[in-house]
Formats: C-alpha cells, sequence, structure tokens
C-alpha cells in the first residue's frame, strides 16, 4: 500500500496537540518545499500546509492528528505544476482542462470520516465531524493528489496554467481548522453523505446510513432528484461532500448497461468499504451469459443505508469465478451445489438454506446505477452466515474473507482492499455470554501460503472477535470454511432469551426499484432465442471460459500474528483478465447468433475481433464515462 510519510514520526513530539502556543514548522525530507505550520489555542488547532505533496498519489502527515469528537473545517486552494508542454499549471481543488474531469484534483482522507481519499474539492466549507468512538491508531492527516503520472509534478516554473486558470494565483495549500471538545451535533452533511456512529473490528463504518436518513428519520434518499439533477451529479457537493469514485464498462459490457440503464452512469458509484449485519435472503445466480454473480439481499434492522430503489434491502453480490466456485468446505460445497439445482424460488432449497438466517456482510458500499441506484455491497469481501442459529454448544457459522473482487457485468475494474486483516463480530447469543471458544469442526481452507486464522477472541459486551490474515490483495488469496464455536454462560439461558432458529418466510417486495429489467436479466432474455441445442451448448462453452482456478486449497493456518488495527482503502485498478473474460463471453454470444445478436444491431461488427480472410478494423473501445 503506497502511503510515504510527510513528516517523521519523531515529530510527533513537536506536533500540535502537546499544549504548544506557539507555531511549529515542519519539513518534508523528501518535499524539502512543503512546510507545516500549526498553531494551538485552548481547544482549536489551526494548520496550514503550503505546497501540499503531490508528486504521488498519497502522503501521510503524523505530526496532524484527530481525535474522537473533533470537528474538523477544511479550506485549500492555489495551483500545481502538473507537468507537460506550454502552460500546464493548474488549480489544486477545481482543475479545468482537457481530462480535468478524472485528473488534477488534490485529495484528502481524515480517519472515520473517509475510508478513503477523496477530492478535497467536496470537504471544503463543509464541517466534518470524527466519531466520538472512533479510536484509531493511526487517526492522522493524509493527503494525495489525482494524476497518471506523477514524476514531472511540483511547483517549479508558474505559468498562467491551462486556460489562464492559474494566472495570479500561487502555490497549493490547505488549511485545516479543529475544533477538540466540539459540542456533539452532527456536523452538516450532503443527503448521500455515507455517515455512521458505529463502527466494525476494521474500522468499517457500521450499519451505516445516508445523512438525509440520519437529518429526516423514516425517509430515504433519492438519488434522482437529489443527485442526477445537479450539475457533476455525485461530483456536486450538494449531492455529496465524499467524492465517490466511478466503475463503468467499457466495449460490449458498455453497451449492454447502458440500454438497460435508466441513468447516464451505467454502472457503479463507490464511497468505501463497509459492513452491515441484519437477515439475509437468496436472490439468484445470474446467468452465464452475464457476470456469474451470486447474489444476495440483506435488511438492515433498521433501513440503514437503504435509498428509494432499495426495495428494503441492500443487495450484496460476488463473483462465483473468484470465490464460491473455488469453495471445497462442508457448508459453502453444500451451498454451491444447491445453487446449481437452479431453483431460485422463495421456498426453494437455496432460500431454505440462508434466508432469515442472520449474516455479517463487508463490502465496497455504493450505489449500482444501472440497477435504479439503489445501495449494493459488491463486491463483498467478507461474509459470515449464522448456519444454525440455535446450538450455542456448537454455534456454527460459515464465513468467506478476501482482500480483492470485480463489480460483475457492469463494471471494469478490480477492487483490492489494502489491509492484510479482516474480522467479524459475531454477536453475543445473550447477555449472560461470559466467554467463547472455537471447537471441534471448525475447518477453513485457502488458497495462499500466507494466510492464516480464524483467531477467536472473546470481546465482553461485544461478542466474539473472529480475526483473518491474507495476504496483499494482488495475490487474490481467500480462507474460506465454517467456524463451531462454544459459548459459556453465567447462568441458565431462559427460553425467551434463547436465540431462535429462523422461520422461513416468503421475502417481501422486489430486489430493486428500476423499471426496465437488469442487464443481467435482458441478456438472458436474448439467450432464450436461440435453438435449445445451441442455447446448450453456448452455455457450457461459457462457464468452461471463465479463466482456471486459482491455487489449489489447503487447511489454513493457525493464526499467530498480531492485531493490526490500520483503516483500510479500497484501490480500483483496470483488470486485464475481467477484459479479456468479457472479450470471450461477448465473442462466443455473437458467434451462436452469427453476429446478429436480437436488440443489438452491429454490435457484433464493432466490439468483436471476427475471424476473416481481409483484415478488420481494430477493436473499437467506447470512451469511458466520467
Amino acid at each position: 500500500m503506497e502511503d510515504t510519510t510527510a513528516t517523521p514520526l519523531g515529530l510527533l513530539i513537536a506536533g500540535c496537540f502537546l499544549g504548544f502556543a506557539g507555531p511549529v514548522l515542519f519539513a518534508s525530507p523528501a518535499m524539502a518545499a512543503q512546510t507545516i505550520n500549526c498553531t494551538v489555542s485552548g481547544q482549536l488547532t489551526h494548520c496550514i500546509i503550503n505546497e501540499p505533496a503531490v508528486t504521488q498519489r498519497l502522503t501521510s502527515y503524523p505530526g496532524i492528528v484527530f481525535k474522537g469528537g473533533d470537528l474538523v473545517t477544511i479550506s485549500a486552494g492555489g495551483c500545481v505544476q502538473t507537468g507537460g508542454h506550454g502552460s500546464t499549471w493548474k488549480r489544486y481543488v477545481n482543475p479545468s482542462g482537457s481530462d480535468s474531469d478524472r485528473l488534477y484534483h488534490g485529495l484528502i482522507q481524515i480517519p472515520g470520516v473517509q475510508s478513503d481519499l477523496v477530492r478535497i474539492l467536496g470537504a471544503i466549507n463543509h464541517p466534518l465531524r470524527v466519531p466520538a468512538n472512533f479510536n484509531d491508531p493511526t487517526m492522522f492527516l493524509r493527503l494525495g493528489y489525482e494524476d497518471d503520472g506523477y514524476g514531472d509534478n511540483g511547483y517549479y516554473a508558474h505559468d498562467d496554467g491551462t486556460e489562464d486558470q492559474c494566472k495570479g494565483v500561487g502555490s497549493a495549500f490547505v488549511v485545516l481548522n479543529i475544533q477538540h471538545g466540539a459540542a456533539t451535533s452532527p456536523a452538516a452533511s450532503a443527503p448521500f453523505d455515507l455517515v455512521s456512529n458505529d463502527f466494525d473490528p476494521n474500522g468499517f463504518p457500521f450499519n451505516p446510513q445516508w445523512a438525509w436518513q440520519r437529518d429526516h428519520p423514516k425517509s430515504l434518499p433519492d438519488a434522482n432528484t437529489m443527485c442526477f439533477n445537479k450539475p457533476g451529479i455525485f461530483s456536486n457537493t450538494a449531492c455529496t461532500t465524499q467524492s465517490p469514485s466511478l466503475d463503468v464498462p467499457e466495449g460490449w459490457n458498455g453497451f449492454w448497461c447502458s440500454r438497460a440503464s435508466e441513468h447516464s452512469i451505467n454502472g457503479h458509484v463507490n464511497w468505501m468499504p463497509a459492513t452491515w449485519q441484519g437477515q439475509v435472503y437468496w436472490d439468484s445466480k445470474s446467468d452465464a451469459g452475464a457476470d456469474d454473480d451470486y447474489n444476495i439481499n440483506i435488511e438492515p434492522p433498521g433501513q440503514e443505508g437503504l435509498t428509494v430503489s432499495s426495495a428494503g434491502r441492500i443487495h450484496t453480490e460476488f463473483d462465483s469465478d473468484e470465490t464460491i466456485d473455488h469453495f471445497t468446505t462442508p457448508w459453502w460445497d453444500r451451498f454451491h451445489s444447491t445453487v446449481d439445482i437452479g431453483d431460485d424460488s422463495p421456498m426453494g432449497p437455496t432460500s431454505t438454506m440462508i434466508n432469515r438466517r442472520t449474516a455479517i456482510e463487508i463490502g465496497l458500499a455504493g450505489l449500482d446505477c444501472e440497477h435504479g441506484c439503489a445501495t449494493e455491497l459488491h463486491p463483498v469481501f467478507g461474509f459470515a452466515i449464522d448456519a444454525d442459529g440455535s446450538n450455542y454448544s456448537d454455534d456454527t457459522w460459515a464465513m468467506f474473507v478476501r482482500n480483492f473482487g470485480d463489480e460483475g457485468y457492469c463494471s471494469q475494474d478490480e477492487h483490492f482492499l489494502d489491509t492484510n486483516r479482516i474480522a467479524f463480530m459475531v454477536p453475543l447469543p445473550t447477555s449472560l455470554a461470559i466467554d467463547v471458544k472455537a471447537v471441534s469442526g471448525t475447518n477453513f481452507k485457502t488458497n495462499s501460503n500466507s494466510a492464516a486464522g480464524p483467531r477467536v477472541t472473546f470481546a465482553p459486551g461485544k461478542g466474539a472477535l473472529v480475526e483473518f490474515f491474507l495476504p496483499d490483495p494482488e495475490q487474490r488469496g481467500f480462507i474460506e470454511g465454517e467456524l463451531h464455536l462454544n459459548w459459556t454462560f453465567s447462568g441458565v439461558i431462559p427460553p425467551s432469551n434463547r436465540r431462535q432458529p429462523p422461520h422461513i418466510i416468503m421475502p417481501h417486495g422486489p430486489t430493486a426499484g428500476e423499471a426496465k429489467p437488469e442487464v443481467e436479466e435482458q441478456l438472458a432474455q436474448v439467450l432464450t432465442k436461440l435453438p435449445t441445442d445451441v442455447r446448450t451448448a453456448l452455455v457450457k462453452s461459457l462457464a468452461a471460459a471463465r479463466g482456471g482456478p486459482l491455487m489449489a486449497t489447503r487447511p489454513a493456518l493457525q493464526a499467530s500474528a498480531p492485531s493490526v488495527f490500520k483503516v483500510a482503502r479500497v484501490r480500483a485498478v483496470h483488470d486485464p483478465a475481467k477484459a479479456a473474460k468479457d472479450q470471450q463471453r461477448a465473442e462466443k454470444i455473437c458467434a451462436a447468433f452469427n453476429n446478429d445478436v436480437p436488440g443489438a444491431p452491429g454490435q457484433c461488427l464493432r466490439f468483436r475481433r471476427l475471424p476473416s480472410i481481409r483484415p478488420m478494423p481494430p477493436m473499437v473501445i467506447l470512451p469511458r464515462s466520467s
């Protein structure tokens, strides 16, 4: 994880929070021109960063530390040399000119407020509250810069800038006012700011809600009226101050997702990693002609995080090619086989296996705007489900964890969760629980030689802390299996206080609020137009082409590594393996229809590399939406 420190940890003794009344200067050894000037007056800390580092994506400032309950106000301005030819300086906060929709922005992260770097534009003049109960040992400032090349960035050779945007404007600066011990009323937020007063063992927001829900109880936000009617949509601070990122598809997938979408954004709008706990319901497994995802819905206990398009549940997805197709432990193998039967009815075998059971899901939180802009966890990084619900001497939970994943058909990126530790807090079965331990039957496997877990620790008043340790996300390691817990109680549990087994009932309502069929449904309908034998051969061919298996699984190591508590960020990278898989799927579908797919006239010639006796033009890729 790229994390270059701007100020040595030793300078913490000269930091702004030890009661010094005068200014303290920090000089970055890597960025000599950068200066940090902090003054303290009572409960107010005032910091000015002149010429913040712009030669890398992420720079840490351990001399500027936050505390739970702090109220932070940010301002920024000035310009940056972005390198190249001609007039190349650009505004640090709101650059203009070519590629400024995706590059040249200053970035900021305040732990507990943002789980990743976000554009500083969305944070300016919007007081941000550090949650009072947030306790992260790395609660210091992080700044960053958005560019596709950093080697020639800096503050040299000043010019008037692209479109004269820096005429008469000096170098970039960031100003923070940090009010300690401020009143505890919520800071101002935009309707689609994701907020929480509670955090899971990973430091991720736990059962977070949209600020609109917090400020308007029993009312759900609507992206159509709060974001899509505003210039810039999700980059407009009247919609959200948290600067979410986009993952939208290109090429063949882009065509189908645009065809199915009700919005100008035909993919995913991503906020941060988050965790929801609630009852889960089976939805479906996507068709082989789409993304082959497993789709499960989780019902937050108080509608936390829902939008008007969510139909009462948060939709969650994970790619079976990356996960369950490689799982071999008993519960997951049984679940996989049950899904393959193909009965997705509300009372079918898959629904009976998981419906209304308590589950914990960790994933990348955002809106799926191809599917009506409903809230979604996609990809899922961690999943834990209460597999029995009532046996406290052998309390069984099925789990998997990973720190990588794609976002399905209407996406193009791989999302890396920059952490080597993922943890669940299995809830107490009753307040009388005083201890817990893993017992016989616990069985976990992994595809990595360096993964370990689970490690189980009793957390008084909370539950069982279950920790797993993974390799770096680029190695695409996972751990899967089932955990058997034995709880110890301080007395006899009355029947009324016992965890009850789930009652299988008919799920309520649809799983999404969009009027058009989802892209997966549209593709499935297209494939039904093929003759049965051709369709059967195509589905088999698509299944065989989804890439080879990951490293063979083996029993997971016992976890002996120390706990490392570090708030992780999600890093999006282009996924060439997914692009190749999507291209291969498109070619096979085109071949099955003799290059004339219903509903996609001319698209096979546009997106498919067709065999020909004459040279074909290069494959045309639609420009990426921003």
